[in-house]
């Protein structure tokens, strides 16, 4: 009986040992859970701010996009005036071209008039 209470004793010793390892166990297992959801709120605050930053960066590039927008719009305005000038030149320097060529037949011509009065002249001599 002796032997068996000893058994009995030691079984309850062993059975406590290993209550006291799970409790140990499920001590540290509740302690990094602990520390997991104290760890949330700060995953959650970097999460806001990089979507802050994210909400800055997107007004950024829309307000660029607005300047890039404008800046596009002079750029086709100026090129347009451009054309135009360009196209008014065009059409100056025709006509500059085809007075040219009025006034170079008109310089022919005078100079053929010129040609035939002096040969009619030199017919007639002037006396004084």
């Amino acid at each position: 009986m002796v032997d068996a209470t000893q058994m009995d004793t030691k079984r309850a010793i062993d059975e406590m040992n290993r209550g006291a390892e799970e409790v140990e166990v499920g001590t540290r297992v509740v302690h990094e859970m602990g520390d997991s959801f104290n760890s949330i709120p700060k995953s959650i605050e970097q999460v806001t701010t990089e979507m802050l930053n994210v909400s800055k960066s997107t007004q950024i590039i829309a307000m660029n996009t607005v300047q890039l927008s404008e800046v596009l719009t002079e750029m086709e305005i100026s090129t347009l005036e451009n054309a135009e000038y360009s196209q008014s030149i065009t059409v100056d320097t025709d006509r500059l071209i085809t007075e040219s060529n009025e006034i170079k037949t008109f310089a022919q011509k005078m100079n053929y008039l010129v040609s035939e009065l002096k040969q009619g002249m030199s017919k007639y001599t002037i006396k004084h």
